[in-house]
């Protein structure tokens, strides 16, 4: 996913999702859900530290927020399987925002 400073500049925004099977099924009560991803600018690959990274339930609602770390990482852990909203901000760029259904599956990767 990229965002785009006017065409030239971007952002690569990764997220991997869960921890577990690969394989569509109801999660078990003792399975972590989680939301794990990388902000990286897509021109060089380089790593976009503290940036809000903003998790919100698609019924509505802020979930929570996470600044990315040194190396543009987050995450947001203990998670209720439902369908969530992921948005990357940054000032100049276009706003990056990902859908992701943790409700069947609790691992997949979307770039």
């Amino acid at each position: 996913m990229r965002l785009g400073k006017f065409g030239t500049f971007g952002m690569l925004f990764l997220i991997n999702m869960g921890v577990g099977s690969a394989v569509a099924q109801i999660h078990s009560a003792s399975e972590p859900i989680e939301i794990r991803g990388q902000v990286r600018f897509a021109s060089n690959g380089t790593p976009v530290p503290n940036i809000v990274v903003r998790l919100e339930a698609v019924s509505g609602g802020v979930v929570n927020e996470e600044v990315t770390d040194r190396l543009g990482k987050f995450r947001f852990s203990s998670l209720s399987p439902i369908q969530y909203f992921v948005t990357v901000r940054l000032s100049g760029y276009r706003e990056v925002r990902r859908e992701v259904n943790l409700i069947m599956q609790s691992s997949e990767e979307v770039q």
